[in-house]
């Protein structure tokens, strides 16, 4: 097997991975943001989400089950954090492979002495519209810093109608981890260049 026909399958079986995992993102960005709303509505109706839960299980599974909200708030907390860690994750891996994609593609080029094989790297950021860089933006600055605010007032909340000191202290560890972990995305996300 010749050196291009190894580099051009690793390269195709790359591009794959790279939009089953940019599908993968999405999916978690919505439930992502579902659970967000769910956590932020815990500041605004606690006992009727409580209410409406046990509605659904009992009509679904016919089992009667009175949430306490301070656990409820708990596993809210637990789920929206595993689902951010996927979703940054699962970012991280995505801006990592763009470099990578980049550099087979380039080896691509230089063996077959042709321009045009660069549609992830050169000829994507070719007259780049504005658009784009607006959600890019969007998803790299507005939403992260928007989790940080929600879940903070989140917690600040939790603490002003303390019912459950155990909770609320995990609830506000559980806080920590996400803006720190959101803050370390952030980071990651806009690098500061140095000359």
């Amino acid at each position: 097997m010749e050196k291009l026909d190894v580099l051009y399958d690793h390269y195709k079986e790359t591009v794959h991975i790279s939009l089953d995992t940019q599908k993968k993102r999405g999916t978690l960005f919505v439930v992502f943001c579902v659970l967000e709303l769910l956590n932020f509505s815990m500041l605004l109706f606690p006992s009727e989400i409580a209410e409406s839960i046990s509605q659904y299980i009992y009509s679904t599974y016919e089992v009667t089950f009175n949430f306490n909200i301070s656990l409820l708030q708990s596993a809210i907390w637990i789920v929206l954090s595993y689902t951010m860690i996927r979703y940054y994750q699962t970012n991280i891996y995505i801006e990592r492979q763009y470099g990578y994609i980049a550099l087979l593609e380039d080896k691509i080029s230089k063996i077959l002495h042709e321009k045009c094989f660069k549609r992830e790297s050169d000829n994507y950021l070719d007259k780049y519209p504005k658009a784009l860089d607006l959600i890019y933006i969007f998803y790299t600055w507005i939403i992260p810093v928007l989790i940080i605010a929600v879940n903070v007032a989140k917690s600040i909340f939790e603490w002003r109608n303390l019912v459950n000191i155990w909770g609320v202290v995990f609830d506000t560890v559980c806080c920590a981890f996400c803006v720190i972990l959101t803050v370390m995305y952030l980071i990651m996300m806009h690098p500061r260049h140095t000359n």
